[in-house]
């Protein structure tokens, strides 16, 4: 863009990074996304989609990873704790920042 560009990144350590990047001069924000597990096979995002539309949970945006047959989805949305519950009561496991380093996909 003109003179403004947008980075995402999902990092191991935020904070340590969020300095690092300051201290090169750029402006940092850090938001709070949910990893969950999904299925790994076609549809597996759907379900999660479909899941989370019902109980009206806006995604604002997702990654998808696969490593060693774990396919993650990592999400932002706009009522984390929601999106958490209804995942969670819908079956879907949730993955903490040690999974996912465990994964090595952070």
């Amino acid at each position: 863009a003109d003179g403004f560009g947008l980075v995402r990144a999902v990092v191991e350590n935020p904070q340590e990074v969020q300095k690092v990047m300051r201290d090169l001069g750029y402006a940092v924000m850090t938001t709070k996304v949910i990893a969950v597990k999904m299925r790994d096979k076609p549809g597996g995002l759907k379900e999660i989609a479909i899941r989370l539309g019902e109980e009206n949970v806006n995604v604002e945006y997702a990654y998808a990873f696969h490593k060693e047959g774990a396919a993650v989805l990592i999400i932002r949305v706009d009522d984390a704790e929601k999106a958490a519950e209804v995942l969670q009561s819908a079956g879907f496991e949730l993955l903490e920042e040690s999974d996912l380093m465990q994964k090595g996909i952070l």
